[in-house]
């Protein structure tokens, strides 16, 4: 029997195989399943490849942009899907998600269809140690940040985006 949400230690999870059947919009499948492997990726996309490469794994084409536009990531917004790259070599080193189109799965969970408190709790499993703030958190162990600026007062409302990233990300900035 297919499953859309079941409990694991109290923590609500949504079947992978039930986001994979979801219907299809505009060419992507709603729901499609992207695994995060702690720094090393998400989905078809590896860290540390070149924009190029990394261009051609997203389905569809990124959104146009104009020459006074100075963000030099790449969006496709229709997939809620950003992949941001970092100089000096240009290489993509890490992926926001927003969007419901893609949805970027740990250990066989949605990051972006859980409540928000149950993300949470989920995630501090994996690291006791996670940095939490009024807007979300971050797993320093996994390579994901949660956004979710109302997780206090709207518990049960999921994570407004999800940001997997290559191992030195946030350093990198102070560099």
């Amino acid at each position: 029997m297919d499953r859309r949400v079941f409990l694991r230690n109290g923590v609500a999870l949504v079947s992978a195989v039930a986001l994979s059947r979801l219907p299809s919009f505009g060419g992507e499948k709603a729901g499609s399943v992207w695994p995060v492997k702690p720094y090393e990726g998400v989905g078809p996309i590896l860290f540390g490849m070149k924009r190029r490469k990394a261009r051609r794994a997203v389905p569809g084409k990124p959104d146009k942009k104009d020459e006074f536009d100075i963000d030099t990531d790449d969006a496709w917004s229709e997939l809620g899907v950003k992949l941001i790259y970092l100089p000096p070599k240009d290489t993509c080193r890490a992926v926001l998600f927003t969007g419901s189109k893609i949805q970027p799965v740990y250990r066989e969970q949605s990051l972006l269809t859980l409540p928000a408190r149950d993300a949470l709790e989920f995630m501090r499993a994996a690291d006791p140690d996670l940095s939490i703030n009024g807007r979300g958190w971050t797993c320093m162990r996994q390579g994901i940040t949660v956004t979710a600026p109302q997780w206090q007062t709207r518990p049960k409302q999921p994570a407004s985006s999800v940001l997997v990233f290559a191992e030195g990300y946030y350093t990198s900035f102070f560099e």
